[in-house]
């Protein structure tokens, strides 16, 4: 029993039988009605008296049982009236009640019919994909089939080294790791259908370890870029690369976004931070030779790009630049334009520099950093001290080691200005130094 026609149908069922009941109650009475003019009529016999008498007796016994069968009945029939009425507005408030506690109050408060406002800490955020014939996710299959013809190798010729990157439009631009190119004076570019072509260095940024190359095709197959900034945790990626050497072109691996926006230091030869880099982290088997490779979403979607992996006994630890920050800087690249700061700033940031070179010397009896070149970095260092001054404290604080400098400039921001003395000419002389970057 449902909805409104239920409802009918239940109180009908009542009605009726009040009804009939009354019907009955009726029939009775002008039964008991004729009962009385007959027992009247047949006293005068005095012959029959005694007998109609006990008739009469009976009878009105017989209608007392009836009235009493009749009022049970209605008196049942009205409980069970009153009974589901009861029960029909118990479940109305119970549903109200409930409708009404589970409403999520709005920012605006009472105004909006909410109680209060839900706090930040309160809030729970639901992340909901939804998986059907319609979505457009690919199978592993069929990311590989639909991608790997937009993959290349990339051979430095002088070096002998190889790395592997991708195609990004159909005349011939080719994306690949910064790193893999450096110094090489020969690079060639090898498709998945075994054709070479020398590609020409278009621009090698260091910064964010991106580089574009070009070479001479048409109507090439390329890649699609998806939203990194999309990407949750738990999410299957994919990669195609060419990991060790050319025999190994192809090479597919599959794994999950296990952090997203990890935060990477980078030091240079000598221990100093050269910079941060804010990447994504996989579970991929990326080895050497996937440098530059393409890092695929579950649609085929190019959200990364890979750039280094955590060596030695780890494994299962993989890094890829995001993939919005690339597709921004291969724009500015195709264009002939310097990747702007704010695009390299969106996933690398450095940090502040002294700019100078040196070591380790005694003299006159200290111990200190022996200036011997200055690197241009945006730090005044270089109109403020020679080559020949021996650092011996940095804020007034002791140094002697380029590792306890970069220590104290580390913990500073670019712009910063910090007192520098040093020995010259066997005095101690303190200067304001400019920190670059």
């Amino acid at each position: 029993m449902s909805g409104k026609y239920g409802k009918k149908r239940f109180f009908k069922h009542f009605i009726d039988r009040a009804r009939k009941a009354n019907s009955h109650k009726d029939l009775l009475e002008q039964r008991e009605k004729r009962q009385i003019v007959k027992s009247g009529s047949e006293s005068r016999s005095v012959e029959t008296g005694k007998q109609n008498d006990n008739i009469t007796s009976n009878g009105s016994e017989s209608l007392n049982k009836e009235k009493s069968k009749v009022g049970s009945d209605l008196y049942r029939s009205l409980c069970a009236t009153v009974t589901a009425v009861a029960i029909l507005a118990s479940v109305a408030v119970t549903g109200y009640a409930l409708y009404t506690s589970k409403k999520l109050p709005t920012e605006e408060g009472t105004q909006n019919g909410g109680t209060e406002s839900i706090s930040d800490e309160d809030k729970k955020v639901i992340f909901i994909r939804e998986h059907d014939s319609e979505s457009g996710a690919l199978t592993p299959s069929e990311i590989y089939e639909k991608c790997k013809t937009s993959v290349v190798t990339v051979l430095c010729g002088d070096s002998a080294t190889n790395g592997s990157g991708f195609v990004c439009s159909a005349d011939g631009y080719i994306v690949t790791a910064a790193h893999v190119v450096d110094g090489s004076r020969t690079i060639y570019v090898i498709t998945s259908d075994k054709r070479q072509y020398t590609a020409k260095l278009v621009q090698a940024d260091s910064k964010t370890d991106v580089a574009l190359l070009k070479i001479e095709a048409s109507g090439m197959p390329y890649v699609e870029f998806g939203k990194s900034s999309e990407l949750l945790v738990g999410e299957s990626v994919f990669s195609i690369g060419t990991p060790a050497s050319q025999d190994y072109a192809g090479s597919f691996c599959s794994g999950e976004i296990t952090y997203m926006d990890r935060v990477l230091s980078v030091y240079d030869n000598m221990g100093a931070l050269e910079k941060k880099m804010t990447v994504i982290q996989t579970n991929a088997v990326l080895n050497s030779g996937n440098s530059g490779s393409p890092l695929f979403d579950i649609y085929g979607r190019v959200v990364g790009m890979v750039t280094m992996k955590l060596g030695g006994e780890y494994n299962g630890i993989g890094f890829a630049l995001p993939g919005d920050g690339v597709s921004q800087i291969i724009s500015a690249m195709v264009n002939n334009e310097t990747p702007g700061e704010s695009i390299v700033a969106s996933f690398v940031t450095f940090p502040p520099k002294l700019g100078i070179s040196g070591e380790t010397v005694s003299k006159d009896g200290k111990y200190g950093y022996l200036i011997s070149s200055f690197s241009e970095c945006g730090s005044n260092v270089g109109a403020v001290l020679r080559e020949g001054d021996m650092i011996v404290a940095i804020d007034e604080k002791e140094v002697a080691r380029y590792s306890e400098i970069t220590e104290i400039i580390n913990r500073k921001n670019p712009k910063d200005t910090v007192k520098v003395t040093v020995v010259r000419n066997g005095q101690d002389l303190t200067f304001d130094v400019i920190l670059g970057q």
